[in-house]
């Protein structure tokens, strides 16, 4: 009709592909260069397929698809060498850009694991100069500054975290990532503040290793009341401590493992073991 501008419609052989906003996915695939495209492909796959039926599984505001404790536990298998630290990583990624508040690695029980893991998620993950924009979207713990030194540090230093600054980021939006051994202490009472739900994330690198109880250890001890093994407990205590863990807070713990039998096989007792799904990657 006279006035009206033309309907038109466009056609592709080759649809545009949607821009990625600047995300911590997008970053991080950026840096997977030594990978092929149907690698980069399944990694992606593989790692939105966890973060949909392991964590976001749940919704926060139905307590009835949580446990009392407002945890969740599941395991990811692969094979030797299949990618799974690409997967924990990327799985970081992806939760972080849907609102997880607190990420969690925890590296095995040695020190050079530790720091190669870490290494790894500072390339890639957190990948980029050390700047003020990269300082303002992320609280990182232990700083780079000290986590690289070759200095030793005490776990008071290394682990510092100033109560402010998790206040600060949390209610910002912006996320708090830790990369730990075993043992660490959170910052419940900063979360409890928060009034909101908050939701934490703990992959464990190493997860057929200090996560599983042991036999002669616990041989003398009650199943259910008896003292579990230390470091499983001290694992479980980022969300379940002994004086009571915030109302709000929600946490999924995944298990990462190429060897799964003791994980599954061991008496569920323990606060680790795979309760709520079990995911397996493609080789």
């Amino acid at each position: 009709m006279p006035g009206l501008s033309p309907l038109v419609e466009h056609v592709y052989f080759n649809p545009p592909v949607p821009q990625e906003a600047d995300s911590w996915w997008a970053r991080y695939k950026a840096q997977l260069t030594g990978l092929t495209n149907t690698a980069r492909a399944a990694v992606e796959a593989d790692s939105r397929y966890i973060l949909q039926r392991g964590i976001l599984a749940a919704d926060t505001a139905k307590p009835d698809e949580w446990s009392f404790r407002r945890s969740r536990t599941g395991l990811v298998m692969g094979s030797v060498q299949s990618g799974k630290t690409a997967s924990m990583l990327g799985v970081s990624a992806l939760a972080i850009d849907h609102g997880i508040d607190v990420i969690v690695v925890l590296a095995g029980t040695r020190l050079s694991l530790w720091r190669q893991t870490y290494e790894r998620l500072v390339q890639q993950l957190d990948s980029g100069e050390e700047n003020t924009q990269k300082l303002n979207r992320r609280l990182l713990c232990p700083k780079t500054g000290i986590a690289l030194s070759e200095q030793t540090h005490p776990l008071t230093t290394t682990y510092r975290l100033s109560s402010a600054a998790v206040r600060r980021k949390l209610s910002q939006g912006k996320p708090l990532i830790i990369v730990a051994m075993t043992k660490l202490q959170f910052c419940l009472q900063e979360v409890k503040e928060l009034g909101r739900p908050v939701r934490m994330l703990v992959l464990d690198d190493e997860a057929d290793d200090g996560s599983i109880l042991d036999a002669v250890v616990e041989s003398s001890q009650d199943p259910i009341y008896g003292n579990l093994k230390q470091i499983p407990r001290a694992i479980a205590n980022l969300w379940d401590p002994p004086q009571g863990s915030p109302e709000n807070l929600f946490s999924t713990y995944i298990a990462y493992t190429a060897t799964p039998q003791a994980n599954l096989l061991q008496e569920d007792h323990n606060p680790l073991a795979p309760r709520d799904f079990l995911i397996s990657l493609r080789t």
